[in-house]
């Protein structure tokens, strides 16, 4: 799922662009086809993942949209010592994965809290990406290995 601040580049991109909300709907439609959460016919940006965000916002590059946005939700993996793109999407990746996709940023900024001490997997470090990943891993496998166990016995 995205964030809203990733949603909103999405809409800010469709106006400048000057791109209808049926054609938006259908970029949207398109482009997370493959996302989980996404419903026929009712395409939401919300239910987009990053990869699919990435593909809609070369899509918009292509249009000529420029954002100076983009460049500052890329700047997160550039302060030293904070986790990469790649693991903050892992992570969010994980929390889709053990929360059966119910899960939203928001309860994942929760967990996040409670856990580490941070409202959002971009204000993780890279050590704390690491052990986030870890544990979600865990996490997701534990109720496996409890299901394997009550049925052998």
């Amino acid at each position: 799922m995205l964030d809203p601040v990733r949603c909103r580049l999405l809409r800010v991109a469709q106006r400048r662009t000057n791109m209808s909300d049926t054609d938006f709907k259908q970029l949207v439609a398109l482009y997370g086809k493959d996302c989980p959460g996404m419903v026929d016919g009712q395409p939401s940006t919300k239910q987009l993942n990053l990869q699919a965000f990435d593909r809609l916002m070369k899509h918009f590059e292509g249009l000529g949209f420029v954002s100076t946005a983009k460049q500052a939700l890329r700047s997160s993996d550039r302060r030293p010592g904070a986790a990469t793109l790649k693991q903050i999407s892992m992570v969010e990746r994980l929390w889709r994965d053990y929360t059966v996709g119910m899960g939203d940023m928001r309860s994942l900024g929760l967990w996040l809290e409670n856990t580490f001490k941070v409202s959002s997997a971009r204000f993780l470090t890279f050590a704390q990406a690491r052990k986030a990943i870890t544990a979600l891993n865990a996490m997701i496998e534990r109720p496996k290995k409890t299901t394997i166990q009550h049925n052998q016995g």
